[in-house]
């Protein structure tokens, strides 16, 4: 046939409401209650989740606190870090650092008495040119105060 014909066209006629098959699932209102109350769990778990993680971040503030580290309400690191004053805590924060060579800068300028440049901290084992070309704008080396000038 042609598109062009002028046969007219059968129309369809839409289903009723009530000529729909029994057997099709229908929207319930206990699906609804499932729903909620799922939504509701789900709520409570990322509750409890979000409290857990408080509990871990404050027992570990209070085991660094413990061990002589850094109180549970510390001010924000400020950049740059003087090497010859920065503590365990601080130093962590600094790209390719992390605690164990915070620690050895640390233990390091406790030997030396402080820094005069920050090549010094190639003398520990694993830092090299990588890491100081990653902190080398985050840290700086301040001379350390005289014990026995009196502060003004």
């Amino acid at each position: 046939m042609c598109p062009m014909s002028e046969e007219p066209l059968e129309e369809k006629k839409l289903p009723e409401p009530d000529d729909f098959d029994d057997d099709r699932p229908r929207f319930k209102p206990l699906n609804a209650v499932g729903i909620v109350l799922l939504l509701a769990a789900m709520g409570v778990a990322f509750w409890q989740a979000d409290k857990d993680n408080q509990r871990i971040l404050e027992a570990r503030a209070r085991q660094e606190a413990d061990q002589g580290g850094a109180p549970a309400r510390v001010k924000p690191v400020v950049f740059p870090l003087d090497l010859n004053s920065a503590t365990v805590r601080e130093l962590d924060q600094l790209p390719g650092i992390g605690e164990k060579y915070a620690r050895e800068i640390v233990r390091l300028r406790d030997q030396k008495g402080s820094f005069t440049s920050i090549n010094e901290l190639m003398e520990i084992s694993g830092i090299g040119e990588k890491t100081l070309d990653q902190i080398r704008g985050l840290v700086s080396i301040n001379a350390p105060p005289e014990e026995n000038t009196p502060a003004p």
